[in-house]
């Protein structure tokens, strides 16, 4: 509640109640080919890889939007085999970025069958360039 006195002595009260909707996102489903997952940003910006890759994926995020001064968020979730991977390349729009991963180190995948990493990237958009800052949480 707030009260406050206008220019003609007339004390005013009002009284604002605020409310936090629930922000929720798409996740789609996607699956590898030969590696490479191809995920349009345009649909969602969270993806869900059911089946382990074989070897270390390319990730293409597609439909990205170009404007200066603006960051885009994506997260992938990874279900891995007896042997994990990363992804080690990653693309916009089909042109190569460099992650810049975490504490200076791309991360140890988790080998184990089931289980899932979670992978999460900025595209950093400025002055017509990309900059990619790539975090992991791993073995859930």
């Amino acid at each position: 509640m707030t009260r406050a006195r206008d220019n003609a002595g007339i004390n005013l009260t009002t009284s604002l109640a605020a409310k936090a909707d629930v922000t929720s996102e798409t996740v789609t489903d996607y699956t590898l080919a030969s590696n490479v997952l191809t995920m349009d940003v345009a649909v969602s910006n969270v993806a869900f890889i059911a089946t382990a890759p074989s070897a270390a994926m390319t990730f293409n995020f597609t439909n990205v939007p170009t404007t200066n001064s603006k960051i885009v968020s994506v997260t992938v979730f990874v279900t891995q085999g007896s042997t994990g991977y990363i992804p080690t390349t990653l693309q916009i729009d089909g042109t190569g970025a460099t992650i810049r991963w975490s504490g200076g180190n791309a991360p140890t995948p988790t080998s184990s069958a089931g289980k899932i990493d979670v992978f999460s990237f900025s595209l950093i958009r400025r002055s017509s360039a990309w900059t990619v800052l790539g975090t992991s949480i791993l073995n859930f």
